[in-house]
This record gives structure tokens, C-alpha cells and sequence, in this order.
């Protein structure tokens, strides 16, 4: 059996929450959170859109604004750390869970994505999820690692975090 979306027609595999496709919601319009940014909310300012740096300075640490969370997960990347949720089902853990930001129901994964810094870049690699690892909008194959740049948008299934680099004083 499949499921089948509202929004593009795919016909997505059994047990997916997100559309393998177009990346929308399969199940509720209310746990659909993705959309578009406007050019001024990337940059602060109207004009051409520039991303942060990539590189990431030894002793930084990352700063992941989740969207309608009130504070920051902050992490040293001083090895690959997992994204995830804790399961009852699973002995393992991620590195950091997500589940007070309501990963459940938004289809991350147990072990989602890995961020980890790279010949002095910060990097993400999805871990082969369900829903899918979204960087700026884009589906991230699994295994393949991406750059990261300050103030760029990732987005497990569908919970929204803006990736910050802060470094130390």
C-alpha cells in the first residue's frame, strides 16, 4: 500500500510523513511548518541573498534556533554529532534529542542527520531518515555530506532550525 500525496500526487512509501517528492506534509496542513523565506528574511536586508561563512573556527560552537522553540540548542561539534530522538524501541540514543521540540510527530528520525566540521568547514550528512534531511530547501541525498554556512535553514522532516556559528568571545 502506498501513500499516496495530497499535494503532487506521488505515490510515497508506507511509513513516510513527508512526500519523497515535493517534501510537504502527507498527513495534517497543521504539521506542515516548511515555507518559503522571503529574500529580506535570509539577509536582514533586501537585495541579493549572502550566505555566511562556512568556515567553522576551531572552538565555535553551533547554535540551532528551532522554529517556535524558546531557546537554542547549542553544541561543540568536537566529533560527529547525531540528531535525533530518544525511542523507547531503540537502546541507542542521538547526541542530541529532540523530542522536547515535538520530533515525534514531526518525523524525525532516532538518528536523523550528523552535523560535524570537515577540513575547517561544518558539514551535514543525513543518516539515511525516513522524512528526509533538508538544507535551504533542498532533499540531501543520504550519506553525502553538505556544507553548512552561517544562518542557513535545515529542516528534518518537519522540524525547522536555522544553523548559527558562535565563536568563542
Amino acid at each position: 500500500m502506498m501513500n499516496t500525496c495530497p499535494h503532487c500526487a506521488y505515490d510515497n512509501r508506507v511509513g513516510v510523513l513527508v512526500c519523497e517528492r515535493c517534501g510537504r506534509s502527507l498527513y495534517s496542513v497543521d504539521m506542515q511548518v516548511t515555507r518559503q523565506m522571503t529574500e529580506h528574511e535570509m539577509t536582514g536586508r533586501a537585495g541579493a541573498f549572502e550566505r555566511g561563512t562556512s568556515r567553522f573556527n576551531e572552538g565555535a560552537s553551533v547554535v540551532l534556533r528551532i522554529l517556535d522553540a524558546a531557546e537554542p540548542v547549542v553544541f561543540q561539534p568536537t566529533k560527529p554529532t547525531v540528531l535525533g530522538r530518544v525511542s523507547p524501541s531503540n537502546p541507542r540514543t542521538p547526541d542530541i534529542d529532540l523530542c522536547p521540540y515535538r520530533a515525534y510527530e514531526k518525523g524525525v528520525s532516532c538518528f536523523h542527520a550528523t552535523i560535524y566540521v570537515y577540513e575547517r568547514d561544518l558539514v551535514i550528512a543525513d543518516l539515511g531518515s525516513t522524512n528526509g534531511t533538508y538544507l535551504n530547501g533542498q532533499r540531501l541525498a543520504p550519506h553525502q555530506r553538505q556544507v553548512l554556512h552561517d544562518g542557513d535553514e535545515i529542516r528534518l522532516s518537519n522540524l525547522v532550525a536555522r544553523v548559527y556559528f558562535k565563536n568563542p568571545n
